[in-house]
């Protein structure tokens, strides 16, 4: 009713723990091409983290995640980024670092 009032046009960013309402457009620039941008110029070793079990926690297939090679090919999208990172992830980094989530 609002969006009606204000003459806003709402979008969806997807996310694959949540239904997708194919009733509200989806964003065309979302989250991940944000994140595929940001992370390997400002915080490259985020690709270096590591699962409890020792691997690469955002592996890529075909690709190592650790290399400038990947960082430059991501920022200019023509890398895939991982699915396991989004908003959830980024924020769960941001508390461990801060000692606040446990690990």
């Amino acid at each position: 009713m609002l969006r009606d009032k204000l003459g806003a046009e709402i979008v969806e960013s997807i996310d694959p723990l949540y239904p997708d309402d194919p009733s509200v457009p989806n964003m065309t620039y979302a989250f991940q091409d944000a994140f595929a941008e940001i992370l390997p110029h400002e915080v490259p070793e985020y690709f270096f983290t590591k699962s409890k079990t020792g691997e690469l926690a955002f592996a890529v297939p075909g690709w190592d995640v650790t290399t400038s090679d990947y960082d430059v090919a991501l920022e200019m999208h023509k890398a895939p980024l991982s699915d396991k990172i989004n908003l959830r992830t980024i924020a769960k980094a941001r508390l461990r670092i801060r000692g606040i989530w446990p690990t």
